[in-house]
């Protein structure tokens, strides 16, 4: 899947509002609305085991402490463990478990499963698989939504956020069917490593220099698509309301693609070719840039309370110092080269840094995912509303728990968005995921009108329509006020997502017409030039007065 806020197949045109009655659009000043509002809470999903890793349950809001950006502050939603958790006693606590605020139903996890099939073999892949497909269904029994994803050069969302387990099943299947390229790559760079051994004629060193170099940048890019497709996912979690679970399956993420190739060249031949050797890896991925591509990963998953699994399912297997056992779970290692243990690091690192951690795919993975299941069953959840400072920059975050004895696990950080960056993350899931809720009653209509500016595209009418008895009205001077934010978003049968930036619409109401326009809708109307093929197209709304965000989605087809 690809994401973008240009396209040559979108062009965008904005055509202003219109109504269903004789209300028109009209400017109102900005005194009249203030601020926008569209209050974001911070959840913050927090995991506290003992000694021997076990979850400490029947903790209240007041064992908890959470430091913001430096700052404490106070902890206005609370929500402990469910039920369905088994309860650890600790000294002098209660005797059964707190019961969260009285609030609406949270929204349900969603268990994201990821699947890079360029750092995967096919036994490796299969044996990860074969474990987290029972996690999922286990799960999904009892109410989570999943959905799965591939990335083979591209991202591919095989299964939006759903509840139907056929589905699920049916994109595991999918998956088993294709062949990860991680295979192929570990026979050329196995048979790369064998003429190294042969070779020693200079003109047949030249050459052999060339295909060494041809397989590390052609690593380098893959690595970078790779880093690419996972901002991507994150990105687009940042619109899924409720915690997202994300099974990382991947055999790593490597800082310098080729490294274990040239020092095997330099190893044999350095002295005489080794100047030739800089020269061709001079245009080999830097290994700063891969950390702070993954640094942006970081942050994308922390601002989109994506809890990251690494299910690390090396090719070779990483290797572990006995010191790491009493950090991470593990299921299972086996001793590796250097870059394969980087590579494994790098995904782990991704991992801590959003509150989850890495797990050793293995023949007792299974064991390792019920310990999992256990965790992701009894986090609490801290919630608060960010101090109204400047958005869109990252912020620190530590939660401390008054209790002796007990280990504290949760995301690093937060990014306090503005109301447009919330609404194009909203616009954007709707239009890749259909997730979304719509308590505005916004309905989309599309109509196709023929052929438009450019070569085989079509004019397409979207309008969105909601009623205006759903929306928060200011009165000013004799006439009641409305402002809205639109962004649309549409993916084609590629997966390709193009968005728009937020528009913003004025509009007034005299206070005679007042009663006669709570049976009417208001509707904002673009033109978008599409090339043949099935779209999915979504509208996400926010009602700036009232702080109330809506979404809706249409399918549609444009022919040729």
């Amino acid at each position: 899947m690809r994401t973008s806020r240009r396209s040559l197949l979108f062009v965008l045109i904005l055509l202003g509002a219109s109504f269903a009655s004789a209300f028109a659009q009209e400017a109102v000043p900005p005194a009249v609305f203030g601020e926008t509002v569209d209050v974001e809470v911070v959840n913050v999903d927090v995991f506290v085991t003992d000694r021997d890793g076990q979850p400490v349950l029947g903790l209240t809001r007041d064992d908890f402490e959470i430091v913001a950006d430096g700052r404490p502050v106070p902890i206005e939603f609370f929500s402990a463990p469910s039920a369905d958790a088994v309860y650890l006693k600790l000294p002098g606590s209660p005797g059964s478990l707190p019961e969260a605020d009285a609030a609406p139903p949270p929204p349900r996890p969603t268990l994201v499963v990821y699947v890079d099939n360029l750092n995967l073999t096919g036994g490796r892949r299969k044996e990860a698989l074969n474990h987290l497909e029972k996690l999922i269904e286990d799960r999904m029994q009892t109410g989570h939504r999943a959905m799965v994803v591939v990335f083979d050069r591209s991202l591919r969302i095989l299964v939006p956020a759903t509840d139907d387990l056929r589905a699920v099943r049916g994109a595991f299947a999918e998956i088993a069917r294709t062949q990860p390229r991680a295979t192929q790559r570990l026979a050329q760079e196995q048979r790369l490593k064998v003429e190294l051994e042969q070779i020693t004629p200079a003109d047949f060193v030249s050459g052999l220099m060339d295909q060494i170099s041809w397989f590390a940048q052609e690593e380098a890019q893959d690595t970078r698509m790779a880093l690419i497709a996972l901002n991507d996912l994150m990105s687009l979690l940042a619109g899924v309301e409720g915690p997202k679970i994300v099974f990382l399956v991947s055999g790593g993420i490597s800082t310098e693609p080729g490294r274990t190739l040239w020092e095997a060249f330099d190893r044999r031949y350095g002295g005489t070719w080794g100047s030739q050797v800089d020269q061709r890896r001079a245009g080999d991925l830097d290994a700063n840039e891969v950390q702070r591509e993954l640094q942006r990963v970081t942050r994308a998953a922390q601002a989109s309370r994506a809890l990251i699994y690494a299910v690390d399912a090396g090719i070779r297997g990483p290797a572990m110092d006995a010191g790491e056992v009493g950090s991470e779970i593990v299921s299972g290692s086996t001793p590796g080269e250097f870059g394969q243990v980087e590579a494994s690091s790098n995904i782990g690192s991704l991992a801590d840094r959003s509150g989850g951690r890495r797990l050793l795919s293995g023949p007792d993975l299974t064991s390792t995912l019920t310990v999992v299941a256990r965790e992701i069953a009894s986090a609490y959840s801290l919630g608060f509303t960010p101090a109204p400072d400047r958005a869109d920059r990252m912020r620190d975050l530590t939660v401390r728990v008054k209790r002796e004895g007990v280990r504290v696990r949760h995301r690093e950080g937060y990014w306090r968005r503005s109301p447009e960056q919330q609404l194009a993350a909203t616009a954007l899931a709707a239009a890749s995921l259909d997730t979304g809720e719509n308590p505005l009653g916004a309905r989309l209509e599309v109509e196709v009108n023929g052929r438009g500016g450019r070569k085989r595209e079509q004019q397409v009418k979207v309008l969105a329509r909601l009623p205006i008895s759903q929306l928060t009205l200011v009165p000013a001077e004799g006439r009641h006020a409305g402002k809205l934010l639109f962004e649309f978003a549409v993916r084609d049968e590629e997966g390709r997502v193009q968005s728009f930036p937020p528009r913003e619409q004025t509009f007034s109401i005299p206070e005679a017409d007042l009663a006669a326009a709570a049976s009417q809708t208001i509707a904002y109307s673009v033109e978008m030039q599409l090339a043949p093929g099935n779209y999915h197209l979504a509208v996400a709304v926010l009602d700036a007065v009232g702080g109330v965000r809506s979404t809706a989605t249409i399918s549609f087809q444009v022919k040729k």
